[in-house]
């Protein structure tokens, strides 16, 4: 394996204030997380029957890198951190180039589709957080929906449908879905006490959880005319879906009544659930999944944070990082391209690449 350096130029902006943090990623990692402690961040992966090539990657003056997502060609998007939150866009080649909307005091992009247009949230100096569209040419369009105090988009389709969160005047959160002419649905399942919306497909299928009473958190499922089917981890009173799959299968974590472990769960098309759990694992975070099925994300046990990769038939394999003391996993496209981040000893996080040199858990 190997690691190459993968810097370019960019047109990074001068440096922002940095912003408050999206509150959808940090509820529910807050609460998934809540009784997770890590004994150390420092670990020494396990070698496993697998020939990976790593690229790492930063944008200039990055000091903490941070991709969020991936579309089928490996042009992938996220965030950065230089004295205030920027976004990136990364094409196959390295090439990277900064993103920050105007007068913005930070940009944090989320998704992107095949077209490469990519959404996200940007803050005002007020902090105030706005959605936003930008376009492969670049061009950038902000949007709320109707009585949002804070927008927070999660995903957008080929079609340029996006969706995500939205904040009312009294700090409720509701889902939404923008179309391609701008028109805003709100998303709500019945009896929602607030709603988080974490990933749709191209087929207009929706998932995310929501809240109901003072610790159930339950999953739901929604098809593109407006049915909603709610469901759990068995035996779990928190269970968070974080993608869906051009199958409709379903991906994300789960805990019981304790608080303590973190299982991660897949849900296929007919409703069957799968736990998934990393070796030794006191919590297990499914975050990526492609359209065959292969699955991406990271796992904690008492020796720190790992990234993983699990095939379609359930091989599990910890992702190896030379020089890394955690790693995170957090997309995967339908050629088996990874990308994620991982830290090293000072505390930077870098953006990473892996591609697969030969069979990708299944032989």
């Amino acid at each position: 394996m190997c690691i190459d350096s993968a810097l370019a130029s960019s047109n990074d902006a001068d440096p922002l204030p940095l912003a408050k943090a999206s509150r959808t990623q940090h509820t529910r990692r807050k609460l998934l997380s809540a009784a997770v402690v890590v004994l150390s961040s420092c670990t020494a992966f396990a070698r496993h029957n697998i020939q990976p090539s790593y690229i790492t990657f930063d944008p200039p003056r990055s000091i903490g890198t941070a991709p969020a997502g991936m579309n089928r060609f490996g042009v992938i998007t996220g965030s950065y951190y230089s004295h205030a939150d920027h976004s990136f866009v990364r094409d196959p080649e390295g090439r990277i180039k900064s993103i920050n909307f105007p007068g913005a005091s930070a940009t944090m992009a989320m998704g992107i589709n095949e077209s490469g247009t990519i959404t996200g949230t940007y803050w005002e100096q007020t902090l105030q957080g706005h959605g936003f569209v930008r376009e492969a040419n670049g061009k950038m369009t902000s949007f709320d929906p109707v009585g949002s105090t804070e927008t927070e988009p999660v995903s957008i389709q080929p079609d340029g449908t996006i969706v995500g969160t939205f904040y009312d005047e009294n700090n409720v959160s509701h889902g939404f879905i923008r179309t391609p002419d701008g028109a805003i649905e709100r998303v709500d399942p019945p009896k929602s006490e607030g709603t988080f919306i974490t990933s749709s497909n191209s087929r207009g299928v929706i998932t995310g959880y929501y809240n109901q009473g003072p610790i159930d958190q339950h999953g739901f499922v929604r098809t593109p005319d407006g049915i909603f089917t709610t469901f759990n981890a068995p035996g779990e009173v928190v269970t968070t879906p974080s993608a869906i799959n051009e199958q409709g299968e379903i991906i994300g974590s789960s805990y019981g009544i304790d608080f303590y472990k973190v299982h991660g769960f897949l849900r296929a098309s007919d409703g069957k659930i799968t736990m998934i759990d990393g070796p030794q694992a006191i919590g297990t975070f499914p975050e990526g999944m492609n359209a065959k099925g292969e699955i991406v994300g990271g796992y904690v046990d008492s020796s720190g944070t790992h990234g993983f990769f699990r095939s379609r038939k359930g091989k599990f394999i910890t992702l190896t990082i030379p020089n890394a003391t955690s790693s995170d996993a957090r997309a995967i496209n339908v050629h088996g391209t990874i990308t994620g981040t991982y830290s090293v000893m000072n505390g930077n996080s870098h953006g990473f690449v892996l591609r697969h040199e030969g069979p990708r858990g299944d032989d």
